[in-house]
């Protein structure tokens, strides 16, 4: 299979970053999961090499409000902080 790396661009106080994000290491059930979800236009039964491609286009093409994501994820860690894992 075609290992391709897709990169999420974004920008941090004025500073470009690139996430790289794996997407042909994840099962084809959950690229499925993810093509439904969001309702992703393919061909029935598509070849999981075809769900990584639509997914990674996507994905790459979906806005990201950072200050929402940071605040989301310390808002979820201050309040698991207490319980063991």
């Amino acid at each position: 299979m075609n290992q391709k790396r897709y990169t999420k661009k974004g920008k941090a106080d004025g500073n470009p970053s690139r996430t790289v994000v794996d997407l042909s290491k994840l099962r084809k059930s959950s690229l499925k999961r993810y093509k439904h979800h969001f309702k992703l236009e393919m061909k029935a039964n598509p070849s999981k090499a075809e769900l990584v491609d639509a997914v990674a286009s996507h994905f790459a093409n979906m806005p990201v409000r950072e200050s929402e994501v940071v605040a989301a994820f310390y808002n979820y860690a201050r309040t698991r902080g207490a319980q063991s894992y």
